[in-house]
């Protein structure tokens, strides 16, 4: 770029950023004082970002719903939505925008050159000129509105962001460090919500909503970012002609002021809601929080961070242990916030009680003051130091464009002085000051000014508190009633001609001519040519090395491969065991625990592993490689092959107490029988092979597999022909299991057994030694047998370690990692570790069990992958609270067909009962629930509902339900109480109707369709009491399990029944058996203790899976 060429700029710095391979230059609009910053480099996926201070003086969220309603149609792009058409059109790797307290972010990013150009254009007119000003539906669409269908009420807030934040104040852990930030600075705009927080969004009016856009989405106010490969001065002048020339420069007060520190440290208590079934005890979250100075020194930002890792997130890190064996929370962790003018660094023990504050704040003074004076854990700082050396030098953002991400960072330090505008993207010169300061008392020090005798802090303890979210509830329902009331007659039909005005606004179709104004890529935008790849190969000593010419940022990686020959196959799973002994245990010149700090302290890490490479010319062809692995700073190179060298070379393989420490987590899967011999005369190999095949007591093993499954031995001599369905099923099962095959295979093996067999088969399983492949949708058996789970996904097997349980949780833990992308690796790695430890802990002492808990423990972050399934949201919440009188049945009577099915039931229910109606007799439970709903009458007896209760029913038979030839949005409308189209596609959303899907008529749904419809049926009602009849059938394993999540947290009462073992013993606290004369049977237990109280519940219970459950 030739700055010559720049007319309508000003050159205010220009900067050579070696250590991410750029050329940095600051920028200032003459005619409006706009700020720009260019970053150019040759990234393709390139980056543009305007951004805004927006400070907010109140918690309305004017910001936050500014940031949403200017994406909501412009001058050049008048359309409703115009990035939903956007997008249909366009290559990009990013688009969004974002909320924070201090600023609003637009960023874009795309590596096609037509389509960036796009999307900023765009972007650019959305922030100058929104519609916003033309369309007041706009805000009320985005902000918040009255919502009012008739003039009797109910009155109602709606709104996108308001709905959203309701969701994001419903968070413990949203709600800390919302009130952490208040807490600091109390004076300052960060005591605000920028996001809006629920009780104070309706505050906001139509008018001061614009001002905000006037007074500060203003060039003179705003921050242009530009990233990559690009013609920067065509850039450059597009945004000056197009947009900055038709400003003037405007003086905006956006300073951020800073919060004088405190004359001594706050001590503050805040409640927060818990749903009444969740306990108050071991709930309270302690938080110790010190501002620790400003953005801009980079050092000292730095040095916290690294401080965290070492204090909390290291191996054996001294904070966190203190506080873990004084008890205190079950779990504990630190943060360093650095996205605000003030940074401040917080230490929280999770589930802890508040009266274990004064020791939580005396164990942390104590620990900082030991270390402080008798120092800092020097290995663990330079771990710390080296870690965050490595996260920034490789600028692996998943995802993530790694201009975008820088970007964000710059404005951490830009937004607040533009004296140091690329600090944030030069910081080895920072690390090197570390490694330094180190060595003299640096990081003691700050211990000490800053979280010893630092006054600028708060002690926030955060309390749980029942009934605080039905509270708030019930007080703002009264309030809008009371509002209501106040109207005239003629306010209230202006009301009510809003709302519908709005929902008309909301339901109407985009003008198909100004869909043509939404610029789409055409074929000739895309480019023909593909990336080349860098791929020397030399070869040294009959070796060969390939070579990677491309920038690594200062890291070295080698990969070092050895082609596995001629393994036996008794032999080969040994390599499985070598991969995970190899640096896990004690060197020549290393014990385990020095290998790990100097190789974490040194280099990036170096792991071992097995690699398979397929064949591109041979799809039945591969090669199998032991793979080596590290990567260290180059002057560090040496040092990681001498490691290398040490661990392939020195591993004592022979200390046998930590080799068996490791064996534990292997042998379920590698241990396996010798079953030759090679001796004697020929008749002998044979006697010896018919004993080795247990030949000598196959028919008393046969007797014991058809017993087991309960096949009577006056059954074992009988024709096939001559069995029932369920006992051929038996039979066959035997079959499978007889003969100690090597490779089992099970499709729905639990199908029509009865609980003692599944409970059998189960045994069997865990103790069968060699591998077992099983197909079922029996959660609860797959929990016990499986020691692994894979999943096929796409098209594509991944394996992961662990039940099914784990495997599902372990997944969305990932996902949910994912979105918080500025999440420390450190605080992941401990998410994993609590989660990993509450699934290893196992009360059964069977081999397989222990081979799973051994597994699971020695899973690292990065082992797990999140799965691209899609799981439904299903959340019923109750718009009402449930009263102590629920449901009285006294005598009920029902015949059918001459069979008396129901005979003289009577039961009551209280507020928290969650029954499951069990049993084989379907048709009785079908019937009562038909009864209880007012479908059927019964012949005698009485049920009378709670005056409080209202009931949502959930039939088996849904074929009346769907016979008509509406819309699934149409459909589902018809029984929301908010006519809302917005608000009733968030429920087919959630269900996982996605786009199109609305439009589809319910007549032609799959089972399973029907089902998740139903769902969101029973989700809008509001209902605080559900009853289900069957609602696993048809639905994948996903759906079930999120539908049993759902019910586990529904805070009302539930009548149910269900196949499904697990779904009915982690959800019910009551069972009910109709007998098959008619009777009932009533226990206040789980369905495990019902089963085991009675033997003969075992035999009448059958799991059963429908066709259509798939």
């Amino acid at each position: 770029m030739n700055p010559n060429h720049l007319n309508a700029y000003e050159v205010l710095k220009e900067e050579d950023l070696q250590d991410i391979h750029s050329k940095g230059w600051l920028l200032k609009h003459k005619k409006t004082g706009a700020r720009v910053m260019l970053i150019e480099n040759s990234d393709e996926n390139k980056v543009f970002n305007i951004a805004f201070r927006t400070p907010p003086k109140n918690s309305t969220g004017v910001a936050h719903i500014l940031e949403h309603s200017v994406l909501c149609g412009s001058r050049e792009f008048p359309l409703k939505d115009p990035f939903v058409e956007l997008v249909k059109g366009s290559l990009n790797t990013f688009l969004n925008a974002m909320t924070y307290p201090d600023k609003t972010c637009y960023p874009v990013a795309s590596c096609n050159d037509r389509d960036f150009q796009n999307l900023m254009h765009v972007y650019l007119d959305a922030v100058f000129y929104p519609n916003i000003y033309k369309k007041e539906e706009i805000f009320r669409q985005e902000g918040w509105n009255y919502h009012l269908e008739q003039k009797e009420g109910p009155l109602k807030y709606n709104g996108v962001v308001y709905n959203e934040m309701k969701g994001a104040f419903s968070s413990p852990d949203d709600v800390l460090e919302r009130e952490i930030m208040n807490s600091l600075f109390p004076d300052t705009t960060y005591g605000c919500e920028s996001g809006g927080d629920p009780v104070n969004i309706p505050d906001l009016s139509y008018e001061e909503f614009l001002d905000f856009h006037r007074q500060y989405y203003h060039p003179s106010n705003s921050f242009i970012y530009l990233y990559g490969n690009m013609d920067m001065e065509e850039k450059l002048e597009f945004i000056d002609s197009h947009y900055l020339s038709a400003f003037d420069s405007l003086a905006i007060d956006s300073q951020i002021r800073d919060q004088e520190a405190f004359a001594q440290v706050k001590d503050i208590q805040k409640n927060y809601p818990v749903s009444e079934d969740e306990g108050e005890e071991d709930n309270t979250y302690l938080s110790y929080n010190m501002v620790v100075g400003e953005a801009a020194d980079i050092n000292l930002s730095l040095a916290f961070e690294v401080l965290d890792y070492a204090l909390l997130s290291a191996p054996g890190a001294p904070l966190k242990q203190a506080l873990l064996d004084a008890k205190i929370g079950k779990d504990i962790y630190g943060s360093f916030e650095d996205g605000i003018k003030q940074t401040y660094f917080s230490i929280v023990a999770k589930g802890a009680n508040l009266s274990q504050k004064e020791e939580f704040v005396k164990v942390i003074r104590d620990t900082l003051t030991k270390i402080m004076e008798e120092g800092i854990d020097k290995k663990a700082v330079t771990a710390g130091i080296n870690y965050y050396e490595f996260r920034f030098r490789e600028a692996d953002f998943s995802s993530y464009p790694k201009g975008l991400m820088y970007g964000l960072d710059i404005l951490s330090s830009w937004l607040y002085d533009d004296t140091k505008p690329f600090c944030e993207v030069q910081l080895l010169e920072g690390f090197e000051f570390l490694k330094k300061a180190l060595e003299e008392g640096y990081f003691e020090d700050l211990i000490r000014k800053y979280l010893l005798d630092n006054t600028h802090g708060a002690i926030l303890s955060l309390v749980p508190e029942k009934g605080l979210a039905a509270k708030r509830d019930k007080e703002l329902e009264e309030k809008l009633e009371n509002y209501r009331k106040s109207l005239s007659d003629e306010e209230l039909t202006r009301m009510v001609e809003n709302t519908k005005a709005l929902e008309a606004y909301q339901e109407s179709e985009e003008d198909p001519e100004a869909l043509t104004c939404i610029p789409m890529l055409s074929r000739e935008d895309i480019k023909k040519e593909i990336t080349g790849l860098t791929n020397e190969e030399h070869y040294v000593d009959d070796s060969l090395f390939l070579y990677h010419d491309v920038c690594t940022n200062g890291i070295g990686y080698a990969d070092l491969l050895f082609e596995i020959h001629d393994f036996d196959v008794n032999t080969v799973h040994y390599l499985g065991l070598l991969k995970s002994v190899l640096g896990a245990v004690d060197t020549e010149n290393y014990s385990y625990g020095e290998l790990f700090n100097e190789v974490n302290a040194r280099t990036g890490g170096i792991s071992y592993g097995i690699e398979v490479f397929d064949d591109a010319q041979d799809t039945d062809a591969f090669r199998a490689m032991f793979a080596v692995r590290g990567k260290a700073l180059y002057p560090e190179m040496d040092f990681m092959f001498s490691m290398i060298r040490e661990v392939l070379t020195t591993s004592k393989l022979t200390d046998t107490k930590r080799l068996y420490e490791i064996m534990k987590e292997k042998e379920a899967l590698y241990a396996k029988e010798d079953f030759t011999d090679e001796d004697g005369i020929k008749a002998s190999e044979l006697e010896g092979e018919f004993a080795e095949m247990n030949g000598w007591e196959a028919e008393t093993d046969a007797e014991q597999l058809l017993n087991g499954l309960g096949i009577e031995p006056e059954l074992h001599y009988a024709q096939m022909a001559d069995l029932t369905g369920s006992q051929k099923v038996k039979v066959l099962l035997a079959r499978a299991l007889f003969g100690n095959p090597d490779i089992l295979l099970l499709d729905e093996p639990t199908n029509h057994l009865d609980l003692d067999a599944i409970e059998w088969l189960e045994e069997f399983l865990i103790n069968f030694e060699n591998t077992v492949i099983v197909v079922s949708h029996d959660r609860y058996f797959l929990n016990k047998v499986c020691t692994q789970i894979a999943d096929i996904d796409y098209g594509k097997i991944q394996l992961y370690a662990g039940n099914y349980d784990f495997w599902f949780e372990s997944s969305q833990l990932l996902v949910k990692q994912m979105k918080e992308a500025n999440k420390k690796k450190e605080e992941k790695i401990k998410e994993l570790q609590d989660f990993i430890s509450r699934f290893s802990a196992n009360a059964s002492k069977s081999k397989q069990a222990t081979s799973r808990k051994k597994a699971l423990e020695k899973i690292q972050l990065d082992d797990i992958k999140p799965s691209s399934r899609k799981y439904p949201y299903i959340d019923f919440r109750p718009n009402r609270e449930i009263g102590n009188d629920v449901l009285q049945v006294e005598g009920l009577t029902k015949t059918v067909d001459g069979v008396k099915i129901l005979d003289n039931l009577s039961f009551t229910l209280g507020r928290e009962d969650k029954v499951a109606f069990v049993g084989s007799n379907e048709q009785a439970i079908t019937m009562l629930f038909k009864i209880l709903t007012g479908e059927e009458e019964p012949d005698s007896g009485y049920y009378k509902w709670g005056v409080t209760t209202t009931q949502a029913y959930f039939p088996k038979d849904n074929t009346a339900e769907f016979d008509c030839d509406l819309t699934i949005a149409d459909w589902l409308t018809q029984y929301s109480e908010i006519k809302d189209v917005t608000y009733v596609r968030g429920f087919l959303g959630r269900m996982l109707f996605a786009g199109e899907d609305g439009v589809k008529r319910v007549r032609v749904l799959s089972g399973g369709e029907k089902v998740r419809c139903l769902l969101s049926k029973m989700m809008i009602s509001g209902a605080n009491v559900l009853v289900l009849d069957e609602p696993t059938n048809h639905l994948d394993m996903e759906s079930i399990t999120a539908l049993n999540n759902g019910l586990i947290k529904f805070p009302g009462v539930l009548l149910f029944t269900c196949h499904d073992h697990q779904f009915v013993q982690t959800t019910a606290n009551r069972i009910m058996e109709i007998l098959p004369n008619g009777a009932l049977i009533d226990k206040m237990t789980t369905y495990d203790e019902y089963l085991a109280s009675d033997e003969m519940a075992r035999k009448r219970h059958v799991y059963t899976m429908t066709e259509e459950d798939n």
